[in-house]
């Protein structure tokens, strides 16, 4: 545990705490070196497999004209170094054409670690959309690297209610989830959605991307639409008595044949 939150300081410190005169990251960072392109490896738990062209394009002006400002951070194996944390910037380096980029290089780093690490930087950086997150947690726990979520929430700096969530998006129809990519990447709002019933969830992200609502427009949206479910029916059983009232106008499609099925069947059941 002491070893994966050292990691996670690492690239913390990777990013605010750079000092050129020396060549010193930080004691606990190590020297940076100039590492050759053709020796980097890809972290093989990476999350983020495709790098947009203008985001590229963005990250490549940028280190031409200020430099690389965070080296990459690495770790020694036998074929050459494989990347932990910097694929962007690894990435923009070969755009460039240049042969070698400055790197952290740590040692003694598992299969966990090269996996918590990088969702931890891709998140850091916002870098990945929700429900990327939750597929990458969600093989995560399926490959046996980490026991359950509260181990996951820990090695990537993430309290348990958050990893939920993002695993909880899995759950929305693939429909949603696939238009969610590029419409949709508020994780409040998409876990708002996931909790309404299955017959409003296509109604409320169409409203939602339509309109191009905010959070908390889109919040409010969806908090009224919830009130309205759930004033759908009333139900009530004390004593051995039943009493139900169900506004059928609330359902649609498939949803209401049934209901109005059942209420048939009950019906019969009190007649006959």
């Amino acid at each position: 545990m002491a070893k994966r939150n050292a990691l996670a300081d690492a690239i913390k410190q990777n990013e605010t705490q750079r000092q050129e005169a020396t060549g010193v990251f930080s004691q606990a960072s190590g020297k940076i070196y100039d590492i050759a392109l053709s020796q980097l490896k890809p972290n093989p738990h990476q999350p983020r497999l495709a790098i947009g062209p203008k985001e590229l394009s963005d990250l490549c002006t940028s280190i031409e004209e200020n430099g690389l400002i965070h080296p990459i951070l690495v770790a020694k194996s036998a074929e050459g170094y494989t990347i932990i944390a910097g694929h962007r910037r690894a990435a923009a380096f070969e755009r460039l054409g240049r042969k070698a980029i400055p790197a952290v290089v740590k040692k003694e780093v598992d299969e966990r670690d090269f996996a918590a690490v990088a969702l931890a930087e891709n998140l850091q950086r916002k870098a990945l959309h929700p429900i990327e997150v939750g597929l990458t947690l969600a093989s995560l726990l399926e490959s046996g690297l980490f026991a359950n979520q509260q181990e996951i929430a820990t090695a990537i700096g993430k309290n348990k209610g958050t990893v939920s969530k993002y695993l909880a998006l899995l759950k929305l129809p693939q429909n949603i989830q696939k238009a969610a990519r590029e419409k949709l990447s508020d994780l409040e709002v998409l876990v708002a959605i996931n909790r309404l019933s299955a017959s409003l969830q296509q109604e409320a992200f169409d409203e939602i991307t339509a309109r191009k609502l905010g959070r908390k427009e889109a919040l409010e949206y969806l908090k009224g639409l919830k009130e309205v479910e759930f004033k759908a029916y009333r139900y009530k059983k004390r004593e051995g008595k039943v009493s139900m009232a169900v506004d059928l106008n609330r359902f649609a499609g498939a949803k209401r044949k049934k209901l109005e099925e059942a209420i048939a069947e009950v019906m019969a059941l009190l007649e006959g």
